[in-house]
């Protein structure tokens, strides 16, 4: 009898020896499979960034664009406003008016403009800048349509809104109003006139007894070239 309760006993110690062997085992391969899972599990992205793109959130149809405190674009420089093309050097973004405009205005222009480049909202600040500094301030620019690439209804210059009128007139010249009804007619230089040419047009433009027109002006002077004849 003796014999029988040790070997039940031996029994069930082995038993739970093979048990707690197996609780502990599952246990290791718990913690194995917690380890392998931190392991390999995907980091959280952070909040507001996206794998390969910038952190700053992304919006559709918004453009920021920092302008210069200038009146006019950082590239443009300011325009020489001359009183006189004959004595004194001209050069892309020069404009000449004349000192003493005539009191019945018989003269065709009162000065000349030799922009730099057919971009109306580049050029333009720079030149009305300028005028104003002689003439006063500028209510209103009337241009050709023709001669330039874009088309602004208004600029705002120093904090003062400048109208812009449209005509497709093709005649190269811009009227400049000052105040109510004081208007003061330019001629226009094409850019890509060479300077001796401009510098001519400039000079016949401003002349007080010259009544020549834009074209026979451009065409004397050599920037526009004379329509050949019809053929014999």
């Amino acid at each position: 009898m003796e014999t029988l309760v040790t070997i039940a006993i031996v029994l069930i110690m082995i038993f739970l020896g093979a048990l707690v062997l197996h609780l502990l085992k599952v246990q290791q391969a718990g913690r194995i499979a917690d380890h392998d899972d931190t392991r390999f599990r995907p980091r959280p992205r952070r909040a507001g960034k996206q794998t390969g793109t910038s952190s700053r959130p992304l919006w559709r149809g918004v453009l920021t664009v920092r302008r210069s405190s200038s009146a006019g674009p950082a590239t443009t420089p300011p325009v020489l406003l001359r009183a006189d093309a004959r004595t004194q050097p001209v050069a892309p973004g020069t404009a000449v008016l004349r000192l003493e405009t005539t009191s019945d205005r018989t003269a065709m222009f009162d000065g000349a403009w030799w922009p730099r480049s057919r971009e109306a909202a580049a050029q333009l600040p720079a030149l009305i800048t300028a005028l104003t500094a002689r003439l006063g301030p500028i209510a209103r620019v009337g241009l050709d349509s023709s001669a330039w690439e874009d088309a602004p209804r208004s600029l705002v210059i120093d904090g003062h809104t400048v109208r812009v009128d449209w005509s497709p007139v093709g005649d190269n010249t811009m009227i400049v109003t000052r105040g109510e009804q004081d208007h003061f007619s330019f001629l226009l230089i094409p850019p890509q006139a060479p300077a001796p040419t401009a510098r001519t047009a400039m000079t016949m433009a401003t002349r007080a007894d010259h009544n020549t027109s834009a074209t026979q002006i451009l065409t004397a002077s050599g920037i526009v070239s004379t329509p050949a004849g019809p053929a014999s």
